[in-house]
């Protein structure tokens, strides 16, 4: 497969565009090149695979998880871990899976136990929004809201357009519970795409440049959003964000 419009774009070219830092020419031409795109998404893989390892080479051992979750490290551990656990995406979505597990094998007592975990339930589906925007910002087309119920917690999303640059953007709102300390993760098919914090007084946050299929619909896209505090795990597993 050949570049359409020749020369084709550079691997520095590229990572700017992955960066988000693309001009208008670059971010159409990636659009329209099938050849230029798959190079794209396959410099990402390759970034985030680089970036996993250098992250996780901090985690703990999935054999350090484990018997953290069954209450079996002594204090020192325990709080090193618990640390890691409030600020570590990967670690807080292994935890959805290990408070399953152990819901299910009714393992007790175990600091888990101390965390509350839910799973947001849709309350609309994807509907016009005609008013009182989430956020002020570019876009093309009104956007669609969906709304999340979490414990305590609503969550408002919705995913909007630059209209200069064709990218998509994720806005959110969060209200009902406590918003301190506050961090949102997104995933998109199993890969993390970006961690960003909550605004403590307005519960808003926004997630840049949204990967995006373009024209190769044959493909699935699977999103996931997690909403993470040092006490409260939130997490939207297959969230459909039209992109």
């Amino acid at each position: 497969m050949n570049c359409i419009d020749p020369p084709a774009l550079s691997a520095l070219d590229l990572a700017i565009y992955l960066d988000g830092e693309a001009d208008a020419a670059t971010v159409h031409h990636i659009a329209a090149c099938p050849s230029c795109r798959a190079k794209a998404v396959a410099q990402a893989q390759q970034q985030n695979q680089l970036a996993d390892l250098l992250y996780r080479s901090h985690c703990p051992t999935p054999e350090e998880l484990r018997d953290y979750a069954m209450g079996l490290l002594n204090r020192t551990d325990h709080s090193n871990v618990a640390l890691h656990l409030a600020r570590c995406p990967y670690c807080t979505r292994e935890l959805f899976v290990l408070n399953d597990f152990l819901a299910a094998e009714a393992v007790t007592p175990h600091p888990l136990a101390q965390l509350v975990f839910h799973v947001a339930t849709l309350l609309n589906g994807a509907v016009t929004k005609g008013a009182t925007p989430l956020l002020a910002g570019q876009r093309g087309a009104e956007p669609a809201l969906r709304l999340y119920q979490a414990g305590a917690y609503q969550i408002g999303l919705e995913l909007v357009e630059d209209i200069t640059t064709g990218q998509k953007h994720l806005q959110g709102i969060i209200t009902g519970g406590e918003l301190d300390n506050l961090l949102v993760h997104l995933w998109h098919n199993d890969q993390l795409v970006a961690t960003v914090p909550v605004n403590p007084l307005l519960g808003d946050f926004q997630i840049l440049n949204v990967p995006t299929l373009a024209n190769d619909s044959d493909l699935e896209s699977s999103f996931e959003l997690i909403v993470s505090a040092p006490q409260v795990k939130v997490r939207i597993p297959a969230l459909q964000l039209d992109v």
